[in-house]
């Protein structure tokens, strides 16, 4: 048996992913050559062949082309099995590319494969270098696979028993020795290990494990000093930079967190998690623009790949709405349409069981936005009977309650949602727990400060109606109306404003939609009984001569 395969187990499988046959029977062939088993070598000609493999076989070796064909790439295909958990944590990984620019193979490296190869490939070099990438992964096999395995105190026993037999593991062990202290907050420990084994020239992943320490210590400024030097590393600058983010953002400065990951995602535009993090910045920030562009990003890079999920279309959805409803654009009519294709596009690919409870709550919203309380009622009360004991609402869906209750003026139950949402958030990911609380005090803030503007146009309404201002009045209203569209007390003002004056330049058609609206929202409200409502309506069903005005103005007079 030849050298190279004595470094693996012969009872274990080794797997050959590539597109093309030409290229699987030739990897095939420099394998055999090199003594492997026949039986042993497993062969994929796509994602989906990879991962049913993958899933019941104990793979010590995977040999993935870059380009797979039109659906999942070989980045894709990657990214699953090694963030799934798929793969033991002794399997060595090797890409087969034709590309080897920085940005392919920086992609790799975050999904720590051990090496790459580039097409064509020739028999020499496939035999020189295939035991260079796997040789650590070999050596550290235990201590990997414990690692992996969370038993961090049997990791140290097992590193300290490699360090003292053999000295070709010794970086190695006692690098995986550290991050097992760091687990166990023997920081003091792990931190003087990295001193020792940072190598001269200094090692990135060393230093880049130091930096988390620092973080994990609160040290922020001490942190950011350690990773500045390998900001533009080649193959670890994205890690570097997701980390500095995670700095700032810690502290709070969020101009800052965000500047490091749009750098960071630009860098490396295949990484969905940093676009996912970077959105959630800008919602933090309470930059509705930037997050709902962040997060569309990441759902058009997902496209094939395990991260394109339901939750994460729902999301994109619900950020849809919040350009819509925070930003005075001319495109909100274009941003509805986008927000209706969405919805369509997640029920051809999901379940109803699945899509339904968070769809009901975006749909509400949207119909709460543009004036239709009754609808937005409707879709929530259907929300609240939706009955489905395995449904587990994310914090996400709890967040999209909470803004319908809110603009339905329900004050107690927003709170009691937000209260929900509080205790969900503290059981998830840090980084959430701080962007979303920053993002619903921002929310809060918005709401109030909104409610505060209406009120005082209300009140400068009344002034203008009092000395027969009519034309003021009506050009108070009407942006108060936006602002809140679901306001008892705005709806009636709009009402006895539209039957003395219309704004300059309005329709018969514009007016009929903004009273149709108000309708809506005074409809079963003791409003309609009032002496000053009944006059305004006669008047406007005079005036507009439409008999749907007329007929839904009769119902309520």
């Amino acid at each position: 048996m030849n050298n190279v395969a004595r470094m693996f187990e012969r009872s274990r499988p080794i797997l050959i992913i590539d597109d093309c046959i030409i290229y699987r029977t030739a990897t095939r062939g420099m394998l055999l050559k090199l003594g492997f088993r026949a039986e042993k070598i497993l062969l994929a000609k796509d994602a989906v062949t990879a991962l049913d493999i993958v899933k019941h076989k104990p793979v010590q070796l995977v040999l993935c082309d870059y380009n797979l064909g039109d659906k999942k790439n070989g980045h894709q295909l990657l990214d699953e099995m090694v963030n799934c958990q798929m793969l033991s944590a002794d399997c060595v990984i090797i890409i087969i590319t034709g590309d080897s620019s920085a940005s392919v193979v920086r992609g790799f490296s975050e999904l720590r494969s051990d090496g790459y190869l580039v097409k064509p490939l020739n028999y020499v070099t496939f035999k020189e270098r295939l035991p260079k990438f796997s040789r650590k992964k070999r050596l550290l096999a235990n201590m990997l696979i414990t690692f992996a395995k969370g038993d961090f105190t049997d990791t140290i026993a097992k590193a300290e028993e490699g360090i003292i037999n053999a000295t070709q593991l010794s970086y190695g062990a006692q690098f995986l020795k550290a991050k097992a202290l760091i687990q166990l907050n023997k920081c003091d420990e792990a931190k003087n290990i990295l001193i020792n084994i940072q190598g001269k020239p200094v090692r990135a992943e060393v230093q880049i494990e130091f930096a988390r320490l620092e973080f994990k210590q609160t040290q922020y400024k001490s942190c950011l000093a350690t990773l500045s030097p390998f900001e533009n590393d080649p193959i670890h600058c994205t890690e570097v930079l997701l980390l500095s983010a995670q700095c700032y953002l810690a502290q709070q400065e969020l101009s800052l967190a965000l500047e490091k990951m749009t750098e960071s995602v630009k860098i490396s535009p295949k990484n969905i998690e940093n676009y996912i993090f970077s959105s959630h910045i800008a919602m933090a920030m309470f930059d509705v623009k930037s997050a709902y562009a962040i997060l569309d990003m990441a759902l058009s890079q997902s496209r094939y790949s395990y991260r394109e999920t339901l939750l994460l279309h729902q999301m994109v959805a619900q950020l849809n709405l919040n350009v819509i409803q925070f930003t005075h654009d001319d495109g909100k009519s274009a941003l509805f349409a986008r927000f209706v294709e969405r919805y369509k596009h997640w029920r051809s690919y999901y379940s109803r069981k699945d899509y339904k409870p968070f769809e009901l709550l975006l749909k509400a919203r949207a119909h709460g936005i543009k004036g239709n309380i009754s609808k937005c009622k409707a879709l929530l009360n259907e929300y609240l009977q939706w009955q489905d004991d395995e449904h587990i609402s994310s914090v996400y869906e709890l967040i999209e309650l909470a803004k319908v209750h809110a603009i339905l003026h329900e004050i107690d139950k927003y709170q009691a949602t937000i209260s929900r949402v509080n205790a969900c958030l503290a059981q998830g990911e840090p980084y959430k727990q701080q962007t979303l609380t920053l993002y619903l005090n921002h929310w809060q803030s918005k709401l109030e400060q909104i409610r505060s503007d209406v009120s005082r146009a209300k009140k400068r309404c009344f002034s203008y109606l009092k000395i027969r201002e009519f034309e003021k009045a009506v050009k108070l209203i009407i942006p108060a109306l936006e602002l809140d569209s679901s306001d008892i007390g705005t709806a009636k003002l709009a009402i006895i404003c539209l039957s003395k004056a219309w704004p300059m330049g309005w329709s018969k058609n514009s007016v009929t939609k903004v009273v149709i609206r108000c309708h809506e929202v005074l409809k079963n409200t003791p409003e309609v009984l009032t002496d000053d409502y009944r006059v305004a309506s006669k008047l406007l069903t005079k005036q507009l001569q439409v008999k749907e005005v007329s007929y839904k103005l009769d119902q309520v007079i």
